[in-house]
């Protein structure tokens, strides 16, 4: 079956990563994939970025520690597939909660409430690949 996706999925122009999968299926063209990838964040803040497995995750999930910011059952897009809305039915009314004026994403502290400050550690590498300063430094040769 894999083989069989990995050869729709070429055909397309498209790939196949693996999520929290400890078969390998390199051979069939399927990468093991993550979702909150390392790699792909430098690519895009353009410098590079020290990662380390999240440990809060399954053992063969290779995503990076991260913080989640979202607040689950407040999407009202209806993805079928999404994780985060597990009670469709109560959407609309955690949306209600919303308060703009609030420092939280939906509705306001309570009594019940509890703030914990989280030391973050900042993930930008100072340590240059070799073939990547030339990106970063501009440096002439005669």
């Amino acid at each position: 079956m894999a083989c069989y996706m990995a050869k729709i999925a070429q055909e397309h122009g498209l790939f196949i990563e693996t999520c929290a999968e400890a078969l390998d299926l390199s051979k069939y063209g399927i990468s093991p994939g993550r979702c909150i990838d390392d790699k792909l964040i430098s690519q895009v803040k353009g410098y590079p970025v020290d990662g380390t497995k999240d440990t809060n995750q399954r053992l063969a999930c290779r995503c990076v520690a991260s913080l989640d910011i979202g607040v689950y059952n407040t999407c009202l897009n209806g993805c079928v597939y999404c994780y985060a809305n597990r009670h469709p039915a109560g959407i609309e009314q955690q949306v209600k909660k919303h308060n703009p004026l609030s420092p939280l994403m939906i509705g306001d502290y309570t009594q019940d409430d509890s703030i914990t400050e989280r030391i973050l550690k900042r993930h930008q590498s100072l340590q240059h690949e070799l073939f990547q300063i030339e990106s970063y430094v501009d440096v002439q040769i005669e």
